[in-house]
């Protein structure tokens, strides 16, 4: 990687690292045995020698790829990083080129949670973003679509880096020529792939409307940075904070009667696009009229796996695939995560209304003191609502919409006691009495937790 043919290329790449990733991190990068992905892994050891280096390398199963693995495992060992090889079964999606994407995309995302990666580092270039402007553009895509994909985006709580997106493919071919690598036969022979046909048909002719340099690739390209510009202004006017938020694996979007339909369907799709799992390509139209026209106290299952209900002004998105979240023992002085909700919870022993101690300085932003249940502070959990059972707390969870009551998390004593629900508590303490002092702040491995009481 010293050919100094490279060296701005390199530079290049290290500039967007820079930006987003810290000295001394573990990434993952996914690499599939192709040009791309092998110059990918190449261009960031030598722009950023400090990273600890893991490729995900993802076998759908779809062909026999066994060459995709021995060139993915050449580079890798050749460069000293780890590799993990991630067999995924490709499900349904708009087509068998989405559904693998999907399929791929969260294995990838699961393989950096599991590493605590602080970032997925993919090998998308300038040339790939041009032609998914053209597929979004054929689909009929909105404003958010000609955005193209993004330098670097949080996705399912995972910083997802993509360095090479300002880089021309055939300079990146240069970088992994001398280096093993394997081309899929379908992205050049395949008719029925769209991508392919975007990149060997729709592109060069475009190019004969461009007779000054006859390479349509920068203009798309620009045009989704400018369009990302106006989307990123147009988010901050429709989509106020708050407006749209993660409740565990279910999203929230607040759809007040006197807000435009604009907006609403900003928000809609800012919502969608917050949703765990492989739910990433934005609703269309027809799809978000759907969700906005829903009847107070009704629901639809629409495209993508999304189960959408209307209460009153809110609107609520969940996958009804994903399970629910199973209860925790709350010892003391223990904090437990709860990383499906985005919070943590830390359970004392303390007098109620007499102030923490000092030694209690990194406490929990948000902290409630509850009486102390007749069975002291062992066997304290927190869980969700039971199936059956717990009329004690059916009025309090009236006030939460249906679609979220399994998301609201409930502090139960061992004798029974519900001492907490969501951030209501059930049994306030009394001043100068013993009590149990229940700490909750944001969990950093999950998403945007619990927000607001029933």
């Amino acid at each position: 990687m010293g050919d100094p043919d490279h060296r701005g290329l390199i530079a290049a790449v290290a500039d967007v690292l820079d930006t987003h990733v810290r000295a001394d991190a573990t990434v993952v990068l996914g690499v599939s045995g192709g040009p791309d992905s092998v110059a990918l892994l190449h261009l960031v050891a030598a722009a950023r020698p400090d990273l600890r280096l893991v490729v995900g390398h993802v076998r759908h199963g779809l062909r026999d790829d066994v060459l995709d693995a021995e060139a993915t495992a050449a580079n890798a060992g050749l460069l000293g990083a780890s590799m993990v090889v991630l067999p995924v079964t490709v499900g349904e999606g708009a087509g068998p080129e989405d559904a693998a994407r999907r399929a791929r995309h969260a294995a990838l995302l699961e393989l950096a949670r599991d590493h605590g990666a602080v970032a997925l580092l993919l090998g998308h270039t300038a040339d790939d973003q041009a032609e998914t402007l053209l597929l979004r553009i054929a689909r009929g895509t909105g404003p958010d679509g000609l955005a193209g994909m993004r330098p670097a985006a949080e996705r399912d709580g995972v910083l997802v880096v993509r360095p090479m997106l300002g880089l021309r493919r055939a300079d990146v071919h240069a970088v992994s020529a001398p280096h093993a690598t394997v081309t899929d036969p379908t992205n050049t022979d395949d008719p029925e792939q769209r991508r392919g046909r975007a990149r060997r048909e729709t592109l060069p002719s475009l190019s004969r409307l461009r007779p000054d340099d006859g390479d349509p690739v920068p203009a798309l390209a620009r045009l989704a940075d400018l369009v990302a510009d106006d989307v990123a202004l147009l988010d901050g006017i429709a989509v106020p904070p708050g407006s749209v938020r993660r409740v565990g694996a279910a999203v929230v979007v607040d759809t007040p009667a006197d807000t435009d339909v604009a907006a609403l369907r900003r928000r809609v799709r800012t919502g969608w696009a917050l949703l765990p799992g492989p739910h990433r390509s934005a609703p269309d139209a027809e799809t978000v009229s759907r969700v906005l026209g829903l009847p107070d106290g009704q629901r639809v299952d629409v495209p993508g796996g999304v189960r959408a209900s209307m209460t009153g002004d809110t609107v609520v998105l969940l996958d009804p695939a994903v399970p629910s979240w199973t209860p925790r023992p709350l010892p003391v002085d223990t904090e437990v995560a709860l990383p499906e909700l985005g919070l943590a919870y830390v359970l004392t022993t303390a007098v109620a209304g007499r102030v923490a101690t000092p030694a209690a300085a990194g406490a929990p932003p948000w902290t409630a003191e509850v009486a102390m249940p007749t069975s002291g502070a062992d066997g304290v959990v927190v869980r969700p609502r039971l199936a059956a059972g717990d009329r004690g707390i059916r009025k309090v969870l009236q006030r939460v919409p249906a679609a979220l009551r399994d998301q609201v998390p409930i502090v139960v004593a061992a004798d029974g006691t519900v001492l907490l629900v969501g951030d209501r508590t059930i049994a306030p303490a009394v001043a100068g009495q013993p009590c149990l002092r229940i700490g909750v702040a944001a969990d950093a491995s999950g998403p945007t937790g619990y927000r607001g009481g029933p």
